[in-house]
């Protein structure tokens, strides 16, 4: 019902999100097609110690913002080498994330929030921050 609120008004919203954990999968593709896995907070640090030398980007299907920013960087050509960015899709749902970033060929790996948002104050969409 949260997730539909915010769809509907078609810009970007912050928003509050629960903390939960859950073991995630590295977002591999599938048939051609990426699948973005969960990403707690646990995960987050274990996969990609924090070093300064990454960019987390959150993201949501529904930010016009946001789906430039993925158009931009799924058709630039530095994009399919920059292993360095992480994209987290918040306050959206996951086959619509998904969508996204197949559509637009996005080549770094990706997820769905499952507590980052709330333990690193991520207050809307688009937001960038370094890790």
């Amino acid at each position: 019902m949260k997730n539909n609120f915010f769809k509907n008004f078609g810009f970007c919203l912050s928003a509050i999100m629960l903390d939960s954990s859950v073991i995630l999968a590295k977002s591999k593709s599938e048939g051609g097609k990426k699948s973005c896995p969960a990403l707690s907070m646990s995960t987050l640090e274990k996969e990609f110690p924090k070093d300064g030398k990454r960019k987390l980007i959150f993201f949501a299907s529904w930010c016009s913002s946001c789906v430039d920013h993925l158009k931009n960087d799924g058709s630039s050509k530095k994009e399919s080498a920059d292993q360095n960015k992480v994209y987290i899709a918040a306050f959206d749902e996951k086959d619509a994330a998904e969508k996204v970033i197949n559509k637009f060929k996005v080549s770094s790996p990706c997820y769905i929030d499952d507590g980052v948002v709330d333990a690193l104050k991520v207050q809307g969409v688009p937001f960038e921050m370094t890790w």
